[in-house]
């Protein structure tokens, strides 16, 4: 079997396809050789993880530019002299911290992968994977498993009048009337879209400043810094693209997203508030679903939050889960700080969630209590305090004696 030469730092694992003892086997599907470059990312990996998962999230230009990948190592599966499976991973004391997010893995590969990383540090204790979409209910291993993240996914079809006609009348009279609306006060409106270096840094800058204007139009604060705004300069350089509208020769809005094989990823959505009237977000949304479809993309990732308006342009959600890996049951027990951070941060979104359907229904943010209830809480806490003030009198009385 022709294989990729390995460098002097990696250890080659050959494997069959069933597990090792102790280990619940699985059905034969040939052999497979798994090789693990300990602390290297060989050449090879950039353009293999774009192949295989064409998600920006699990890129290594992306890892690289967000200082991810300094001392990272690498696991690479080859099946039938092809490249099935890449992950990036660091170590961290006594957890591996996988790279690779947003992306679906089977119950299947997250347990060949583990196994083999556990055969291969012995002192690793957990594995730790953030934001994946996988179901690892039948895991050999000992795991924990949390709701760590949600996106917004809208699927393409192949032409742009199927992807109208889904969109409903009502959708579709809403959108023309507005774009009819602006081209009438304002002739000079246009939108184009430009790839990677043609964008320039300032027209991706003057983006992010509609952005911050944006929520300074709301009273919030900008949730971009410099250093955010130096990695999307550098992502719009190697994926980028970004759509622009102007009116008279200046943007007054426009999207910054990224292409990575067949998959677009919104990054920003923003626009001149002076345009609001306009449904200019809107209008650009639009724009770049046509720009992606004649693309031929599949699908377009529209990250979370908004989901009654994203639903409007057919976006459906997506949750992606934090899960943890032990090596055995001891560890699962006596992991508590990661166990605790992973859990604040689930019930943290959850509650995040809830409070967002509520607005959405238009009801108060937490529930009313019933009165009967809210008395007997009154009176369990004069209670309380009765019986400190008592131990705090008695104890001033120890001392005086």
């Amino acid at each position: 079997m022709t294989r990729l030469p390995p460098p002097c730092a990696s250890t080659t694992l050959h494997r069959d396809a069933r597990d090792t003892a102790g280990a619940a086997p699985r059905p034969s599907t040939g052999d497979a050789v798994i090789d693990i470059y300990d602390g290297a990312v060989p050449g090879f990996v950039a353009a293999e993880l774009e192949r295989l998962y064409e998600n920006i999230y699990t890129t290594q230009r992306r890892h690289t530019i967000y200082n991810e990948i300094a001392g990272a190592s690498t696991y690479v599966k080859r099946s039938g002299g092809q490249i099935r499976a890449v992950f990036l991973f660091r170590r961290e004391r006594h957890t591996l911290r996988v790279l690779n997010q947003q992306i679906a893995v089977s119950e299947s590969e997250l347990g060949e992968l583990c196994e083999a990383l556990f055969a291969h540090y012995p002192a690793a204790r957990t594995i730790a994977f953030f934001a994946l979409e996988c179901q690892p209910r039948a895991l050999a291993l000992p795991h924990r498993r949390y709701w760590c993240l949600e996106d917004i996914v809208l699927r393409l079809p192949p032409t742009l009048p199927q992807y109208m006609d889904a969109l409903g009348q009502k959708m579709r009279y809403n959108l023309r009337s507005c774009e009819r609306k602006i081209l009438r006060d304002f002739p000079s409106f246009s939108f184009v879209n430009l790839d990677t270096a043609a964008a320039g840094e300032p027209v991706v800058r003057a983006i992010i400043a509609l952005a911050a204007a944006r929520m300074a139009s709301k009273g919030r604060p900008a949730y971009l810094n410099d250093a955010d705004t130096q990695r999307i300069v550098a992502l719009v350089a190697a994926y980028g693209m970004v759509g622009v509208a102007r009116i008279d020769g200046r943007i007054c809005g426009g999207q910054i997203c990224y292409r990575v094989g067949n998959n677009y990823f919104m990054h920003i959505v923003a626009h001149d508030p002076r345009y609001d009237s306009y449904r200019l977000g809107a209008l650009i949304l639009l724009y770049t679903f046509t720009e992606c479809i004649a693309r031929g993309a599949r699908e377009c990732s529209l990250m979370g939050g908004g989901n009654a308006h994203k639903a409007r342009f057919l976006g459906t959600p997506r949750d992606f889960h934090r899960i943890l890996v032990y090596r055995s049951r001891l560890r699962r027990c006596l992991d508590m700080r990661q166990t605790y951070a992973a859990a604040r941060h689930h019930h943290r979104r959850l509650a995040l969630a809830l409070l967002a359907l509520r607005a959405a229904r238009g009801r108060p943010p937490w529930p009313r209590w019933p009165p009967w209830l809210v008395r007997a809480g009154f009176a369990l806490g004069a209670v309380a305090r009765e019986l400190a003030a008592r131990r705090r009198r008695g104890a001033k009385n120890t001392v005086s004696r």
